[in-house]
């Protein structure tokens, strides 16, 4: 309230505002007990909120770096997953082909029919 009555007296005036402080930052010595208990309790809660807000913003970056990480690995993964299943049907139709020069040996036939 004190801010808004400053910006409302200087819109009026349109000069300098005596804020009555002697430094800048400090509060005057007669604002009531409540009000300046009020202030410091704000003030504890604005730095709490502060620390919250670094600490999520802390998080977040890490959270998305091992996002990152993950995909990466997924990625790596299939790859592998892709290779394998690749070579699982290259020693399929190699067995399948051995398989079936057996029975032809065995057997003394041609081509078996599928």
């Amino acid at each position: 309230m004190f801010y808004a009555a400053m910006v409302m007296n200087k819109s009026h005036n349109n000069g300098p505002i005596d804020t009555g402080y002697d430094v800048p930052g400090e509060l005057p010595g007669e604002l009531p007990k409540e009000i300046v208990e009020r202030l410091e309790a704000l003030q504890r809660q604005l730095g709490r909120l502060e620390g919250r807000l670094e600490l999520t913003q802390d998080l977040e970056t890490t959270l998305r770096e091992q996002l990152e990480h993950e995909r990466d690995r997924a990625d790596r993964l299939e790859a592998e997953l892709r290779e394998a299943e690749a070579e699982i049907h290259a020693v399929e139709a190699s067995l399948y082909n051995a398989r079936r020069g057996w029975f032809k040996r065995f057997f003394g036939i041609g081509d078996i029919q599928r």
